[in-house]
């Protein structure tokens, strides 16, 4: 699961990245003043592909999120199982520790008894 969760994490910042490239193209072709037509179709083109690509890291992004979210989930549900796993070995360890004690005893007594 840390794995899984680191994966998503590296998965998470490239989508930010990307948005992020996206976003300065966008900003860049936007404002960038330009008088020849031709030039400005060509830019707006790239304005535009640069939209379509900072939604898609949008939504890649919120993908990765949602799966980073249940990775979260899955471990803390993991954690607790192996928090109550190992409260019942504990708890099954001092129980063999106490009926070891009580066998020690009990022959003891029943060597104590021999010996009268």
């Amino acid at each position: 699961l840390r794995a899984s969760e680191a994966s998503l994490t590296d998965r998470c910042e490239r989508a930010e990245a990307t948005a992020h490239a996206a976003t300065e193209t966008a900003a860049s072709a936007a404002s960038a003043a330009i008088p020849d037509e031709a030039k400005a179709r060509s830019d707006a083109a790239a304005l535009a592909a640069a939209i379509v690509s900072a939604e898609e890291a949008a939504q890649t992004l919120q993908a990765v999120e949602a799966r980073a979210s249940t990775a979260e989930r899955e471990l803390a549900s993991t954690h607790q199982s192996l928090t109550e796993e190992t409260a019942r070995l504990v708890a099954e360890r001092e129980a063999a520790e106490v009926a070891a004690g009580l066998v020690e005893r009990l022959r003891a007594s029943e060597a104590s008894l021999t010996d009268r």
